[in-house]
């Protein structure tokens, strides 16, 4: 009997203890997992807010500067941000580290693994996703204290252990009732979750130390929670006080944007009246008086004509790029097959001389504005028409690749002059042109505006070329 009293005794002490640590154990690992990820996801949302405006501008500078946000976190490994195609844009890893970035985010939210956190947060901007960012976190310093409190608690319940079956022997009323009350304590506090009960201590021996230790980690637990309401409060403060600021960048932004249109707009119209004025006095003064002119002053004149046309042309084309960032979007059904077969047709008119094999692969269909996707597609077509102008025997192909469960891509394939791939981030740029003048004629602006329809229907566009091989370009559209 005394044996059964000393087990039952020692084994409801050891049980209620391991319970009580187990609780207090899984309880403070899960609060203080809880507590990392809700200040570092707070964290994160607003530096991705602050890096859409990095993203929106291209400066990677900026955004590195963004990202260094997270040097106050010693335990981030690294952080990464993503483009919308999902390159990565720029990175920020903690001195002395060599966190890497994965190819592409696969999932958004977070992800604990067994010795770091994973971030991915959307970065948006005007409710479109323009890139990700991804935090690297470690959880060496929330893995050491789990194996401490493991270690503590272990130690707790072995020396109470050992200290109890000495005394019980002698003392088993003295001793039993009071572990026993300790006990159900402990039980109370995992049922119930009530971290507000104390053990009451009795006497001034190894028990009470013990009692003294149990109370002690229900303090830091009630602390621990006072700590986190607190620092909660004042995360949504700091939330509140930064999502005003990044209210503030975005309307900023949108009226700088908007303006920068208007101004656009703007100064193309007025630019056409001198321009008329020009042309009109240019075509006179070379109607009149062209055979008074010796073969320097016609040489002149021409220039000024021929420069006259260039503007207009360039006029003309920045309109068309303020027209189809302002216009609204008419979805619809768009058989693009069809759509290019009438481009085809439109350029072979421009010169029937020509002998170009066309490959257009039939009944492609999509969602979207049809005269924007015509204006895409005439821009594609044209510039390839345009580059293999100097090849024997040119052939022009439009076909999709992907479908199914993968996504859609557009692609117009040429057989021309190609390009230097070490150049083609100016391909879509307003301007920009990778041959000179006097090999091919155009302004600059077509390529742009085939872009900028392309990204307002939610897709992207890009292209890979070798010299004297060809170009293949290549787009998606919101529905790929």
């Amino acid at each position: 009997m005394r044996s059964k009293v000393v087990l039952a005794v020692m084994s409801a002490t050891v049980m209620g203890l391991f319970l009580a640590g187990s609780v207090f154990i899984v309880y403070d690992r899960s609060s203080t997992k809880q507590y990392m990820l809700q200040e570092l996801n707070v964290l994160t949302r607003v530096i991705a807010d602050r890096s859409a405006v990095a993203l929106f501008l291209e400066d990677k500078s900026l955004a590195v500067k963004d990202l260094r946000a997270f040097s106050a976190q010693p335990a981030v490994l690294g952080v990464c941000l993503y483009a919308a195609d999902k390159a990565i844009f720029a990175n920020y890893t903690q001195a002395n580290l060599s966190a890497t970035c994965p190819e592409r985010p696969v999932y958004t939210g977070h992800q604990f693994t067994k010795n770091e956190l994973h971030l991915v947060v959307p970065v948006s901007l005007e409710e479109r996703q323009i890139g990700t960012v991804f935090v690297r976190v470690g959880l060496d310093e929330l893995n050491s204290r789990f194996i401490q409190h493991i270690k503590i608690i272990s130690i707790i319940i072995i020396f109470i252990s050992i200290l109890v079956y000495f005394l019980l022997k002698p003392l088993q009323r003295l001793i039993a009732l009071p572990i026993v009350h300790l006990a159900a304590k402990a039980r109370v506090i995992a049922d119930n979750k009530d971290y507000s009960v104390r053990a009451e201590k009795e006497s001034e021996d190894e028990f009470g130390m013990m009692v003294d230790a149990f109370n002690d980690i229900l303090d830091d637990i009630t602390l621990r929670e006072e700590q986190r309401d607190r620092t909660e409060q004042e995360l949504r403060a700091h939330q509140e006080r930064l999502e005003r600021l990044v209210r503030n960048y975005t309307e900023n932004l949108e009226t700088v944007n908007k303006e920068l249109k208007d101004f656009s707009y703007s100064v193309s119209h007025d630019l056409r009246a001198p321009l008329r004025s020009i042309k009109g006095f240019s075509q006179a003064l070379f109607d009149e008086y062209a055979s008074q002119l010796d073969e320097g002053g016609q040489d002149y004149l021409n220039r000024v004509r021929k420069n006259t046309l260039r503007m207009g042309e360039l006029i003309d084309g920045l309109l068309l790029l303020s027209k189809v960032t302002r216009s609204e979007l008419n979805v619809m059904d768009v058989n693009l097959s069809k759509l290019v077969q009438d481009v085809v047709v439109q350029v072979q008119q421009s010169d029937p001389e020509r002998k170009v094999e066309f490959l257009v692969a039939p009944d492609i269909r999509t969602q979207g504005d049809y005269k924007l996707l015509h204006i895409v597609l005439e821009n594609l077509v044209d510039n390839a028409w345009k580059f293999t102008a100097k090849v024997g025997l040119p052939t022009i192909e439009f076909g999709v690749l992907g479908g199914d469960s993968g996504p859609v891509v557009y692609f117009i394939k040429d057989n021309g002059v190609g390009f230097d791939m070490d150049y083609s981030n100016k391909l879509f740029s307003v301007f920009q042109r990778l041959h000179r003048r006097d090999e091919f004629e155009g302004t600059g602006v077509g390529l742009a505006v085939a872009a900028r329809i392309i990204r307002r229907h939610g897709g992207r566009v890009w292209a890979k070329a070798e010299v004297d091989q060809g170009a293949m370009f290549f787009f998606t559209l919101s529905d790929a």
